[in-house]
This record gives C-alpha cells, sequence and structure tokens, in this order.
C-alpha cells in the first residue's frame, strides 16, 4: 500500500498485552489484516479493551503496521448506560455497570460505584466537607478508627446514636461523660455498674432516688455518712437490723420516737416491753439500779413497789411505829 497521509480506521481487538498497554487490531474490510501491537492512547488512565470490541485507530499511513488506538466506540453494540445530555461516565471494570463514576450536570449528583470495595488512601489529609446534610448507610459493620491518634464526632447541635441492638464503649484509660445541661440514663432492662476502684459522687443540687423493687446493698468495708442538713426516713414496712458488732451513736440535739405499735428490747435476758396501750414492763433483770444526782420522782395514781418481800405501799412496822417493816 503506498503512503497517503494519516487515516483512521475501525476493526476489532483480536490480542491485548495487557502489561505493556498495547494491542492488535483486525480489519475485517482488509480481508482481516492484523495490525502490530499498537499503543492505546492513555492520558494516565489505564483500562483495556475486551477481545472483540470495535475500535477506532489512526494510523500514520494507508498501512496497518504504525498507529495509535484512539478507543473503541459507541455502536448499537455498544450503547452508553443511560445516556442523556448532560451525563458524564466512565465505566471501570469489563462490563457495564460493573465498577463506575456517574456525574449528572443537571442535577449535580456525584456517584463513584465498586461492587465490593470502594477505598481512598492518602499519605496526609483526607478532607470531606458538604453544605448539606451528609449520610453513610451499609448493610455490614462501620468503623470509624484511628491507628495513631483520637477519633472525634462534634457537632453545632445533638448527636445521636440509635442501635437496634447493643451499643459498647469501651476507653483503654480513661471515659469521659461530660453535660452542661441536663442528661438523663434510662434502661428498660437490667443495668450492671461495675467498678474496681473507688468512686466519687458529687451532687450541688437536689437528689431524689425512687426504687419500685427491692433494694440489696452489701458493703464489705466501712460507711460514713455526714449530712449537714436535716434527714427525714419513712418505711412503710417492716425495718429489720443486725449488727454483729458494737453500736454507737452521738446527738447533739433533741431525740424524739413516736411508735404507734408495741416496743420490745432485749439485752442478755432482760426484756423492756412498752406496749400501745402505755404499759412498760421490765422482766428477767438480774439487777436493777436507778441513780439520781439530785431529786428522783416516781408517781403514779395507783400501784407499788414490792422489795424483798416488802410493800412500799402496804407494809406494815414491827413496832407499829417507824421502826422495821413487816414483811407482808
Amino acid at each position: 500500500m503506498a503512503n497517503s497521509g494519516p487515516q483512521v480506521r475501525t476493526g476489532r481487538v483480536s490480542k491485548i498485552n495487557y502489561a505493556a498497554g498495547t494491542f492488535e487490531v483486525t480489519y475485517q474490510d482488509r480481508g482481516g489484516a492484523v495490525t502490530c501491537q499498537m499503543n492505546a492512547v492513555s492520558n494516565g488512565r489505564y483500562k483495556m479493551p475486551e477481545i472483540g470490541d470495535i475500535v477506532n485507530v489512526e494510523h500514520n499511513g494507508n498501512g496497518t503496521v504504525a498507529g495509535t488506538a484512539m478507543g473503541t466506540i459507541w455502536n448499537k453494540s455498544n450503547l452508553p448506560v443511560n445516556g442523556r445530555q448532560g451525563l458524564f461516565r466512565q465505566d471501570w471494570g469489563r462490563s457495564k455497570g460493573r465498577a463506575y463514576e456517574e456525574y449528572d450536570d443537571t442535577t449535580g449528583t456525584y456517584i463513584a460505584y465498586a461492587p465490593s470495595r470502594l477505598g481512598r488512601n492518602s499519605a496526609g489529609e483526607i478532607f470531606d466537607e458538604c453544605a448539606g446534610p451528609a449520610t453513610i448507610t451499609a448493610g455490614g459493620q462501620v468503623m470509624v478508627r484511628s491507628s495513631k491518634s483520637s477519633a472525634s464526632i462534634s457537632a453545632a447541635g445533638g448527636v445521636g446514636i440509635a442501635a437496634g441492638k447493643a451499643v459498647t464503649v469501651d476507653a483503654g484509660t480513661y471515659l469521659a461523660v461530660s453535660s452542661t445541661g441536663d442528661s438523663t440514663f434510662e434502661c428498660g432492662g437490667d443495668a450492671n455498674v461495675n467498678v474496681t476502684g473507688d468512686t466519687t459522687e458529687e451532687f450541688d443540687g437536689k437528689v431524689e432516688r425512687t426504687h419500685n423493687d427491692d433494694v440489696t446493698d452489701e458493703i464489705t468495708g466501712n460507711v460514713k455518712k455526714t449530712v449537714e442538713g436535716d434527714v427525714e426516713e419513712k418505711t412503710t414496712g417492716d425495718i429489720t437490723r443486725s449488727v454483729e458488732g458494737n453500736t454507737e451513736e452521738s446527738l447533739n440535739g433533741d431525740l424524739t420516737m413516736t411508735v404507734t405499735g408495741n416496743v420490745e428490747i432485749t439485752v442478755g435476758g432482760t426484756v423492756i416491753s412498752i406496749d400501745s396501750g402505755g404499759n412498760v414492763t421490765i422482766s428477767g433483770a438480774a439487777n436493777v439500779d436507778v441513780e439520781a444526782a439530785a431529786n428522783l420522782n416516781i408517781t403514779g395514781a395507783t400501784g407499788d413497789i414490792t422489795v424483798d418481800g416488802i410493800s412500799l405501799v402496804h407494809h406494815k412496822h414491827k413496832d407499829g411505829g417507824t421502826g422495821e417493816p413487816e414483811k407482808g
């Protein structure tokens, strides 16, 4: 063939050298003539055609040797995906729609899609910013991880975390939850707080606790309570206290106890009973000592005191006067 200047021919890809980025083209209208391995226009982009794809080739002459593959073409057997005005699209996979980037100039929407993994890698900074909402939706696990520094979430408004099942917050050294306003903790099931170190609670306002079921406190160490204000306790059920050691209470003010039922105090074999009718009984005592530094007054409408068989009220004196009283 005589050289007559550059020519553009159309043929089918028949052989590909993927490592070199070149391929051969067969021209059926030239009796099946095959080009040598020719260079494809790259512009730094690597996307090799498939065997049988129709491509345009620009030859330096009218031969089939020296030339440059200009790329594949659109035709009836190779139609654009969603082709329309204002659409810009690059398919990266061997088949259409498998991996692609797409921009719609009409809506201003940009999409990048990959069938298995879509990633970005930078030796420096990755910065994403949008003027409107941002949404991350995943059918599997979502993880934000910093291998060398910290990770943070901040917002001018609220930050919400919602999960269909569990929410786990795990800190290797320190965990802080801080609020300058109100805080609410609500649990629909059981709650477990386990602290292996010291715990300090400080409240500058009122504290109100409501328990609708049993409360069990188990303490293996000492307990110290300091109250600078009033203390009010109300119990509508029974109270049982068991102390295996000594009990010491110090009151610097008045003590008032009101009991509408019976009171019984047992010390060793001695029982002091006060019933709801106001009767007081002391029984089982070995000795009873009543000592007053000044006056001792015992007043009763009726009654008696008997010591060693002698009645204090109804006794008689042996001499009929003021001598030794007779035993009754």
